[in-house]
C-alpha cells in the first residue's frame, strides 16, 4: 500500500507537470492515510497546507482556486498544497478535528502548527507567506487590537458603575445639548442620585453603546444595567408618575459602599478602568492582576465623586486604587506588589477552606477572624496570611467537586476519602498530620500512620467471624481505619473462606448491607455511593440525626467519636475505628477504654491497648490537599499558612489561647471531635517529594482497594464487528476502567454479526448488540439470548419503522416505488428489512416466488442501498449488483454490513436519502428528529430542516415526520444485548450491573469525552443505537428469542425465509455448547477428586 501511494503521488505530479510546464507542483489530491503520510514525510522541514473541503459546499471551489494560485508562485515552490474530501477520509478528518468545511491544516516537520476554519482567501495567503518565513502567528491588524468584547465589556462596567447612571453630552452642571439639559433638570428636581458619563469625551464609547444598547440616540438613562430610555421615554414615565418606580430606592451613602465593595469575590476601586487606566497605580493594579488570571470588578471612582470620598473614610484607606476580597480590605498598590514578591497574591485572592459540618464551618471562621486580627496587628509586613474564607460542603464529596471546580482551595481529608479525592477530582496532598513529636533518623515517618481496628463493648459474645446480622456503626464511608480497611480485610478471600461475600459488583455498600444487620453509615446515601438512589434504609437505620442531617456527615453518630458513641450507647454491636479513638473519647469524658475490647483478624479478642498486634491495617496519615493545578506559589503560601498557624495556635504555641488548633472542644456540637484536623495531631509536615495521593499511600491501600472492587467474574468480553465499533468499545473499556467498574470490560473483533454470535456461543466472548432481526437469528441459530434491551425514551421497549421521503417529490406514495431508488439500514434488519420486504409484499409492489425475492427487489428499484445485500450469509446464491449501487464507501468498505459503509443502520439509511442516494428511506420513527434541526453535528446532516421529509402510510397519505403513530409501517421489538443461553443468572446479572453503572456515568447527558449512546460525528449507531436513551434488563420470563420477539414479528421474519432461500438452522456449536461445558465441569471435577 505504501509503494501504491508514492506512486499515485508520482502520477499526480507528472499529470499536473504534463499540464502545465511551467508549473512545479500544483495542488495535491490526497485519497487515503498512507498517501497522506507520504506527503508529509517527503516534506520533511517545507510547509504542507491541507485543504479538507466538501464537492457539494462551493466555498470550497473558490479556496481550491486559491490554492492552485498560492502553488504557481515561485516564493511558495517548496509548500506542498493538498486537497482532501472530509467526508471520503472520516478518520483523516476526525484526527484533525475537521468539523466544517472549509478547513486548513498547516503542518511542518510532522507536526500541526496551525490551521483556518473557513472561506478565508486572505488569512490563507498571510498565514502561508508568514509560516514560510518561519513565523507562528499572524500580527493582528491594527483596528483589530481592541476587540468588540473589551468594548463591551467597558460598556458594561460604565453602566453598572452606579445604580442610576446617564450617558449624556456634557456632564450635569453643564450641558452640551437641550435634551441632556432636560433631563438633568427632570432628574435633579426629584432628587434622584445620578452618574454621568459624558459620551462627546470619548468617541469609542458614543459609537459603541448605541450598538450594545440598541437605542441610536442620547441622552440614554439607565437604572440597575437595564436601559429605561432617552428624554421622551422618561418625560413619559414622569407624566404618568412611574419614574421612581422605575429607578433602585435611594440607600444611605454606607449601604451603597457595602453594595460596591461586595459586588464581586475581588473589587477593585481604580481611576478609569483596566482598558483605559486613568492614572499610573490603577494602570500597574490592573497589570498585575490580570496576570493572575482571577476574575475581578471595578469601580471608576472619577465618575462618583461621592463615592470617591466616602471610600476613604470607610476603608480608612486615603489612597487609591483600593483592593477587596470577599468584603475585606487587602490594601493599595504597595501591598499588592508586596503580595506578588512573596509569591502570595492569587492565594490572597482567592484562599477558600472548604468544611463538611456547621461545627467545622464555626471553627474555620474563628481561624479565619484571629488570622485576619494577626494580620493587622501582630505579623511583620514581610509576613503574608491570606485572608481565607469558609465554604461549606453537602459532604467530603461536594467539598471535592468544590475545589475541582475552583469554588474551594484546600481541606483537610482522611487518608481514605483523600484516595477519592486524587483519583477523581485532580487533588494532591500538601501537608500531613503527625501524631507523635518523636523523631527518628532511622524511621522518617514514625507518627506518621494510624492503625484501623473493630471496637465492641467488653463482655459481648462474638467474634469476628460472628459479626454477621450484628449491628454495626461506621464512622463515615470511604474512611481508610472505619470503612475501607476492615471491609477490605472481610471481602478478600483468606485462603478458607471470606466473612462477606460479594453479593453485588460496584457496590461494595450493598454487600456490606446484606451481611449486617442494620448499619449507621455517614455518607452512604450520596451519589457517588448511590448512583441509583437504591441503597436500602439499614445503612442508615442506627444513625441519630434527625431530617437531613441523618445519616450525613452531619449526624451525631458520624466520625470516629460519632461511630464510637453508636456502640458505647448500645445503638451497635460494634464500632470500626482509629485506635486512638477510644483513648482520645476517655479524655475528660466518663468512657473507660478497659470497658471495651479489640476484634483481631485472627478470632480473638484483646484490650484496647494491644492494637499493634491486632489491627487490620496499618494507614499512612491523614492530609490537607490541594487541587494538583494550583501554582507552586499558591501550594507554597497555602504550607506558609498552616505551617506558620500550627507555630502560632499548635500544642505549644503562643497564641494558642486565642485558638487551639488541635482541639475541637470549642466548637464541638454533640461533644464532636477531629473538627478541620485530628485532634489527636501534635504537629503538621510537609508531604515533600510525596505530592501526589499514588505516592503518599503504600501497596498495602492498593491491595485493600482492589479487595474492595472484587467481582466473582474477572472479564467482560463484548464482541463488535466492525474497527470503529472496537475503537468507541476500546474507548468505553479505558472510561470504565477509570471509574473501577468491574469485572474489566474486553473487546473481541469478529467479522460480522454471524461470526460474532459464533464466538458467543462457543464461549470465545460474552455478549453483543443486535438489532431484532438479527436477535432471531442469534436465537434460532446459536441459542443466544437478549437480557438487555435499549430504551428510546418510550419505556416499552420498541421502535417503529417509517418510510421516509423527500417533500419535494410530492407525487411518490408507497405504491408507485417502480423505478424508484432505495435507502435501507441493512439486510436482515427488523428495521431495513424486514418491516419494508413485507410491506412490499402486502402492497404487492412485487409477487415473489420460490427464491427470487432478491431479483424482484432488483427489478423494483433501478437501483438501492442495502448494506450487506452482498453477503453470503444472508444471501448466498443471487447477487444483484444493483442491490448495492447506491451505497457510499469505496472499495472493500461498499455495501458492508458494518459501520464501514457510511449508509448503514437508520441514521445512514436516512443519510442516503439526504445526500440523493434513494428517493425513498426506511428507518426508525426517531431518525429524521435525530439528524436535522441542528441536532447533529455531521457535515450531512449539519444544515437539514425536518419540515424538508415527510412520512409515506400504508394508506398511500403522506404526512409530517411527527405523525408517526398514525404513519408507519410497522412496529418491533427494539435491539438488544444477548449472551449465551448457558450463561448462569448471576453472570448476567453482573454483566447488566456493569453495563447499568457505566450507563450512570457515561449516558449522553453527562459531560465528558466518552458517551454510551454517541457515535460521533462521522458514524451511527457504533455497538448501541444513537437514538437510545439508557439501557433497561429484561426480566428472566422475557429472556428468550421467542418471548422477547413475539410471534407476530417472528411469523414477518420466518414469511421472508420462503422467498430469500436462507436457511436458518441450529448451528451445532449452540447444541453443543452447553453439553460440552457440562462435561468438562464433570472432568474437572473428578481430577480435582
Amino acid at each position: 500500500m505504501f509503494t501504491d501511494s508514492i506512486f499515485n503521488i508520482r502520477y499526480f505530479y507528472e499529470t499536473e507537470r504534463q499540464s502545465d510546464p511551467g508549473e512545479e507542483m500544483g495542488v495535491l489530491c490526497i485519497k487515503d492515510e498512507p498517501s497522506l503520510q507520504t506527503l508529509i514525510s517527503s516534506a520533511q522541514n517545507d510547509l504542507v497546507v491541507l485543504h479538507f473541503s466538501a464537492a457539494w459546499a462551493p466555498q470550497c471551489k473558490q479556496m481550491n482556486d486559491v490554492m492552485e494560485e498560492l502553488s504557481k508562485d515561485s516564493q511558495y515552490a517548496n509548500v506542498k498544497f493538498a486537497q482532501l474530501e472530509a467526508e471520503d477520509v472520516p478518520e483523516i478528518s476526525e484526527k484533525y478535528e475537521i468539523t466544517a468545511v472549509p478547513t486548513f491544516i498547516f503542518i511542518k516537520n510532522k507536526s500541526q502548527i496551525d490551521r483556518i476554519d473557513g472561506a478565508k482567501a486572505a488569512d490563507l495567503t498571510k498565514k502561508v507567506k508568514l509560516l514560510c518565513s518561519g513565523q507562528t502567528q499572524v500580527p493582528l491588524p491594527a483596528e483589530d487590537k481592541k476587540p468588540t468584547q473589551d468594548l463591551n465589556t467597558r460598556l458594561k462596567n460604565l453602566i453598572n458603575s452606579a445604580s442610576v447612571m446617564l450617558f449624556m453630552k456634557g456632564d450635569p452642571d453643564q450641558p452640551r445639548c437641550g435634551f441632556s439639559r432636560q433631563i438633568t433638570q427632570l432628574l435633579k428636581e426629584r432628587g434622584i442620585k445620578f452618574n454621568s458619563f459624558d459620551i462627546l469625551q470619548d468617541e469609542e464609547v458614543r459609537q459603541g453603546l448605541k450598538t450594545y444598547s440598541n437605542w441610536p440616540t442620547y441622552p440614554q438613562l439607565y437604572a440597575n444595567g437595564e436601559l429605561i430610555g432617552g428624554l421622551d421615554i422618561v418625560k413619559e414615565l414622569v407624566e404618568s408618575g412611574e419614574l421612581e418606580a422605575q429607578l433602585p430606592k435611594q440607600t444611605s451613602l454606607e449601604d451603597r459602599l457595602k453594595a460596591l465593595i461586595n459586588k464581586s469575590d475581588v473589587m477593585l476601586f481604580m481611576k478609569g478602568d483596566p482598558n483605559a487606566p486613568r492614572c499610573g497605580f490603577s494602570k500597574q493594579t490592573t497589570a498585575i492582576l490580570a496576570d493572575t488570571g482571577v476574575k475581578y470588578d471595578t469601580f471608576d471612582i472619577l465618575m462618583d465623586e461621592e463615592v470617591r470620598q466616602g471610600l476613604k473614610k470607610y476603608s480608612n484607606w486615603p489612597t487609591y486604587p483600593q483592593l477587596y476580597v470577599k468584603g475585606e480590605l487587602i490594601g493599595g498598590l504597595d501591598i499588592i506588589m508586596e503580595l506578588k514578591e512573596s509569591g502570595s497574591l492569587e492565594s490572597v485572592l482567592k484562599g477558600q477552606w472548604c468544611v463538611i459540618s456547621e461545627a467545622e464551618e464555626k471553627k474555620c471562621l474563628d481561624l479565619k477572624k484571629v488570622a485576619a486580627s494577626m494580620f493587622t496587628n501582630k505579623v511583620p509586613s514581610y509576613e503574608v496570611i491570606p485572608i481565607i474564607d469558609c465554604v461549606l460542603g453537602k459532604d467530603m464529596y461536594d467539598c471535592m467537586k468544590k475545589i475541582q471546580d475552583n469554588d474551594a482551595d484546600i481541606m483537610a481529608l482522611d487518608t481514605g476519602q483523600a484516595y477519592f479525592g486524587g483519583r477523581y477530582y485532580n487533588m494532591m496532598p500538601i501537608l500531613a498530620e503527625k501524631y507523635s513529636l518523636v523523631t527518628d533518623d532511622a524511621d522518617p515517618d514514625i507518627g506518621m500512620r494510624y492503625y484501623s481496628v473493630a471496637v465492641a463493648k467488653r463482655g459481648s459474645q462474638f467474634n469476628v467471624f460472628q459479626l454477621q446480622d450484628k449491628r454495626a456503626c461506621f464512622p463515615g464511608v470511604g474512611t481508610a481505619a472505619g470503612w475501607l480497611y476492615p471491609i477490605g480485610v472481610f471481602v478478600k478471600n483468606n485462603g478458607q473462606t471470606n466473612i462477606m461475600k460479594v453479593t453485588e459488583c460496584n457496590a461494595i455498600v450493598k454487600t456490606a448491607t446484606d451481611f449486617f444487620k442494620s448499619m449507621c453509615l455517614p455518607g452512604a446515601l450520596t451519589s457517588f455511593y448511590n448512583p441509583f438512589g437504591n441503597n436500602p434504609a439499614r445503612i442508615c437505620e442506627l444513625c441519630s440525626g434527625f431530617l437531613e442531617k441523618k445519616c450525613s456527615t452531619d449526624d451525631p453518630f458520624a466520625g470516629y467519636d460519632g461511630a464510637f458513641k453508636c456502640m458505647s450507647s448500645d445503638a451497635g454491636d460494634v464500632a470500626f475505628l482509629r485506635h486512638d479513638t477510644v483513648s482520645l473519647m476517655a479524655m475528660n469524658s466518663t468512657y473507660r477504654p478497659e470497658n471495651y475490647e479489640l476484634l483481631c483478624p485472627n478470632g480473638m479478642r484483646v484490650p484496647v491497648t494491644e492494637y499493634l498486634s491486632c489491627n487490620y491495617g496499618s494507614i499512612p496519615s491523614n492530609t490537607v490537599m490541594t487541587s494538583s493545578l494550583k501554582t507552586k506559589s499558591e501550594v507554597a503560601v497555602y504550607k506558609n499558612f498552616l505551617l506558620k498557624a500550627v507555630e502560632w495556635f499548635g500544642p505549644s504555641g503562643q497564641y494558642k489561647s486565642q485558638f487551639d488548633m488541635f482541639n475541637s472542644q470549642p466548637w464541638g456540637y454533640f461533644d464532636r471531635k477531629n473538627l478541620l484536623f485530628t485532634d489527636s495531631t501534635q504537629t503538621l509536615v510537609d508531604v515533600g517529594e510525596k505530592n501526589t495521593y499514588y505516592s503518599w499511600v503504600d501497596n498495602d491501600f492498593y491491595d485493600i482497594m482492589e479487595n474492595l472492587n472484587a467481582c466473582p467474574l474477572i472479564t467482560a468480553r463484548l464482541c463488535v464487528i466492525s474497527k470503529q465499533e472496537k475503537a468507541k468499545c476500546e474507548m468505553m473499556m479505558m472510561a470504565f476502567n477509570a471509574k473501577d467498574l468491574r469485572p474489566s470490560l474486553d473487546c473481541i473483533k469478529g467479522t460480522g454479526a454471524d461470526h460474532c454470535m459464533k464466538l458467543i456461543s462457543r464461549g470465545d466472548a460474552d455478549m453483543m448488540m443486535l438489532d431484532p432481526g438479527d436477535v432471531y437469528l442469534a436465537g434460532k441459530k446459536y441459542g443466544l439470548e437478549p437480557f438487555v434491551v435499549e430504551d428510546y425514551g418510550n419505556m416499552n421497549a420498541s421502535v417503529h419503522v417509517v418510510a421516509v421521503a423527500r417533500k419535494r417529490d410530492h407525487y411518490m406514495t408507497l405504491f408507485n416505488l417502480k423505478k424508484k431508488r432505495a435507502c435501507l439500514p441493512g439486510i436482515g434488519r427488523g428495521d431495513g428489512w424486514i418491516i419494508p420486504m413485507n410491506i412490499f409484499i402486502e402492497t404487492e409492489q412485487f409477487i415473489p416466488q420460490h427464491c427470487t425475492l432478491f431479483e424482484n427487489l432488483g427489478q423494483l428499484f433501478i437501483h438501492s442501498c442495502i448494506p450487506g445485500a452482498m453477503d453470503k450469509d444472508y444471501n448466498p446464491n443471487q447477487k444483484p449488483v444493483s442491490l448495492c449501487e447506491g451505497c457510499a464507501a469505496g472499495g472493500f468498505r461498499k455495501c458492508q454490513r458494518t459501520s464501514e459503509d457510511q449508509y448503514y443502520s437508520a441514521s445512514g439509511a436516512f443519510r442516503c436519502l439526504v445526500e440523493k442516494g434513494g428517493d425513498i428511506a426506511f428507518v426508525k420513527h426517531l431518525t429524521v428528529r435525530d439528524n436535522t434541526d441542528g441536532r447533529r453535528q455531521s457535515f450531512w446532516a449539519r444544515n437539514r430542516r425536518s419540515d424538508d421529509y415527510e412520512l409515506m402510510c400504508k394508506d398511500g397519505r403522506r404526512t409530517n415526520i411527527d405523525d408517526w403513530e398514525n404513519c408507519h409501517l410497522g412496529q418491533i421489538p427494539a435491539s438488544a444485548m444477548v449472551t449465551a443461553k448457558y450463561k448462569s443468572e448471576q453472570d448476567r446479572v453482573i454483566f447488566w450491573q456493569l453495563l447499568n453503572y457505566g450507563q450512570q456515568f457515561f449516558s449522553s447527558d453527562i459531560e465528558g469525552d466518552f458517551h454510551l449512546f454517541d457515535s460521533g460525528n462521522w458514524y451511527n449507531d457504533l455497538i448501541f443505537s444513537d437514538d437510545a436513551v439508557r439501557l433497561m434488563r429484561l426480566p428472566k420470563s422475557m429472556q428468550d428469542y421467542r418471548n422477547y420477539l413475539g410471534q407476530d414479528f417472528i411469523n414477518k421474519v420466518e414469511n421472508l425465509h420462503k422467498y430469500t432461500c436462507v436457511p436458518v438452522k441450529p448451528s451445532a456449536s449452540s447444541q453443543s455448547s452447553l453439553s460440552l461445558l457440562l462435561a468438562a465441569s464433570i472432568f474437572i471435577f473428578k481430577m480435582l477428586l
